[in-house]
Order: structure tokens, then C-alpha cells, then sequence
């Protein structure tokens, strides 16, 4: 759920079989979690525990070179 308290969970249902790499910036474009995995989970989870409340952006890439940007909200 967006927001999130514990854990970002990353659907990847409908997307192409390969891995996937979710980098998590803070506002000031810090790095703060990154997480790789395989899209035949269908899902990709990054705990967020301890992050501090507020918006960061996700970057999620796939093998493919194909990329996402979302908005992750942190409460």
C-alpha cells in the first residue's frame, strides 16, 4: 500500500520474464534501500521499517533496459 509502514510491495504482473532491480532515494536523491529479483515472483518487497516518514522515489529496472519511476510514501 502507498502509504507504506512496513513493506513496499512492487507488482510485476504482465511484465516480461527477467530480473528486476528497485532502487528506493530519499528526497534529496540519496540512495537509502535497493532490492534485485526475478519477475516470475510477480512481486518484489523492500522493507521500510527504518525510513523515516516522508516521499521517495522508486526506480524500478528491468533487465530489458525498461525503467518505472513511482512515488513511494513513507509514513
Amino acid at each position: 500500500p502507498n502509504p507504506a509502514a512496513d513493506v513496499v510491495n512492487v507488482n510485476l504482473d504482465g511484465i516480461e520474464e527477467g530480473m528486476v532491480h528497485a532502487d528506493l532515494y530519499d528526497i534529496a536523491g540519496r540512495l537509502v534501500r535497493s532490492e534485485s529479483g526475478n519477475v516470475a515472483t510477480g512481486a518484489l518487497s523492500m522493507e521500510v521499517t527504518d525510513l523515516k516518514a516522508g516521499s521517495y522515489v522508486m526506480q524500478v529496472r528491468h533487465s530489458s533496459g525498461a525503467q518505472v519511476s513511482k512515488t513511494v510514501i513513507i509514513k
